[in-house]
């Protein structure tokens, strides 16, 4: 009884956001990666300085982590 009374109390909902959370800041900075540096994109075409290129994937990733806490 006191097991189930304990697994009540948790914070499922905060688990479930920080699962999401988690899931979005992973999918959407693997995607920019790929989408930056695979030689089969047309984006190392584009912009032809890997620093720039960097510096776009560093900016989709901040900005997706600073969304995941604005949703909070």
């Amino acid at each position: 009884m006191v097991a189930l009374i304990r697994w009540r109390q948790l914070h499922w909902a905060e688990y479930a956001a920080e699962l999401l959370g988690t899931a979005l800041l992973v999918f959407v900075g693997l995607s920019a990666i790929v989408f930056n540096f695979s030689l089969s994109l047309p984006m190392e075409q584009w912009i032809l300085d890997r620093s720039s290129r960097l510096l776009l994937t560093g900016l989709m990733f901040v900005g997706t982590g600073s969304m995941a806490l604005r949703l909070r």
